[in-house]
């Protein structure tokens, strides 16, 4: 146990925030004095509390009463009431990621950023490490399944941590290795635009000292043209691109999991082939993202060996689901069909209302298609593109939107997936207001029923085609 700073009482504002949950607890586990509010409960807060940190739900004056540093989530207002009276107080008050910063600096970091892909990337990063006995910290944005939290502390020398760019808090992060898997349009509110944001992706790249590297992805077209501008030859690149310095060869893609190989040079200049990687997760972008995994882990120097296991070792998630949901009941039900006929309703059930409900929002009349120009970039910014590719559905039903999930609020899930769907039905007057105004379209339908309806007619019409 590292006892420092035990003096200190501090207090997060929102913790029950992915990140903020996850730093919280890492920090208790170091030693640290840690408690915090929110204004309700949920999984991360639960998490929270199994480590021993105190919980106040509400927010309060009472609440920092004995607080001496204030951490402060992003969605946390400055009219926030803990806020302003540690302001007066004169308390120190830190942005998650300027805490993390210092906590952090006591590690070794790899710093996995990018519009999308750094959680899985991030999750396949400290699975491969975790397998090399490296112990590694583990700050992630969504939950690893191999850990059941989103965050570990561990007593290696290193830090796996993904990294927000949404504020620019990605820059402030101690790097000793970084991965970036893609640049889109987004986040313009805070860099007001696409140069801003250009240039806070080359900061980050330029960051990464001459001892370690910065893995990029030379697939896409915004990092291909951010690498230009970048000073230093200090990163390796991956991609199916056959100037990348980790070259993706023979994907087969399957119903259950992925194969591939990686071509590369080792120090000797040698090439090299990683032959018969398997991937138990689909699809072109997780190959990228085990890719980038595996170049920083190669760059660590953790043996071929370790790497194919770790990845392999996924399928074992699998395993476990399929017996516990489907074996164990087939043995131990009166009858062994009731079981498999229960499993097989389930997933049919739950599949077809989830499939329904996706159809409704994104296959209708009226909603675009566009596709990508040869560069792969779209002609228009991310959030035109939300509303054009979108539609709402039942909106005026609460009980439709609790039993979906805000899923029928598909338009404000799109432009806003940080926000607890519980808000969409108060932003989505302001969204439509502010698209009508615009000229964008806004797209939504009275009831699920005439969605559907609507969705049945365009099938017919593709049918026709």
């Amino acid at each position: 146990m590292i006892n420092i700073g035990n003096k200190e009482v501090i207090h997060f504002i929102g913790i029950g925030g992915i990140g903020m949950s996850g730093l919280a607890q890492i920090m208790k586990i170091m030693g640290f004095n840690v408690q915090g509010s929110d204004l309700k409960t949920n999984k991360n807060i639960e998490n929270c509390k199994k480590v021993g940190i105190k919980i106040f739900i509400g927010h309060s004056k009472k609440n920092i009463s004995k607080a001496t540093i204030i951490v402060k989530s992003s969605a946390i207002t400055k009219k926030n009431i803990e806020y302003t009276d540690s302001e007066k107080r004169k308390m120190p008050i830190y942005e998650r990621a300027e805490m993390l910063a210092n906590i952090v600096s006591l590690k070794k970091n790899i710093v996995i950023s990018g519009s999308h892909g750094k959680t899985t990337t991030t999750s396949l990063v400290a699975k491969i490490l975790s397998e090399a006995k490296l112990e590694p910290t583990i700050i992630n944005g969504g939950v690893i399944n191999s850990i059941k939290s989103n965050a570990k502390f561990g007593r290696g020398e290193w830090a796996v941590l993904e990294a927000d760019e949404s504020d620019g808090s990605f820059l402030k992060l101690p790097i000793n290795y970084s991965v970036i898997t893609n640049v889109d349009n987004e986040h313009l509110d805070f860099y007001k635009n696409y140069q801003n944001l250009k240039r806070a992706f080359i900061k980050f790249i330029n960051k990464t000292p001459p001892i370690g590297k910065s893995i990029v992805c030379i697939d896409d077209a915004n990092l291909k043209d951010i690498l230009k501008e970048i000073k230093t030859k200090n990163y390796f690149t991956y991609g199916f691109n056959e100037k990348a310095n980790y070259q993706i060869l023979k994907p087969k893609y399957k119903s259950k999991n992925t194969s591939f190989e990686i071509k590369y040079k080792n120090n000797m200049k040698k090439n090299i082939v990683i032959k018969n990687i398997v991937l138990n997760l689909i699809g072109k972008h997780n190959v990228l993202n085990a890719t980038a995994a595996i170049a920083i882990c190669l760059n660590l120097g953790i043996r071929i060996n370790i790497l194919k296991k770790a990845l392999r070792n996924l399928i074992l998630c699998k395993v476990f689901y399929y017996a516990y949901a489907l074996v164990l009941p087939m043995i131990f039900a009166p009858t062994w069909w009731i079981a498999l006929l229960g499993y097989l309703v389930m997933h049919f059930v739950a599949g077809f209302v989830l499939g329904i409900v996706f159809q409704c929002a994104h296959v209708v009349e009226n909603t675009d298609y566009p596709k990508p120009k040869e560069t792969g970039n779209m002609d228009t910014d991310f959030y035109v593109h939300q509303l054009t590719t979108t539609a709402n559905f039942g909106s005026g039903s609460n009980f439709f939107s609790w039993f979906v999930g805000g899923l029928n609020f598909q338009v404000e899930h799109h432009l806003f997936p940080n926000i607890c769907h519980i808000h969409y039905n108060k932003i989505s007057p302001i969204v439509k207001k502010t698209a009508l105004e615009f000229g964008y379209p806004y797209h939504s339908f009275g009831t699920f029923f005439q969605a559907l309806s609507c969705h049945t007619r365009h099938l017919k019409q593709l049918g026709r085609a």
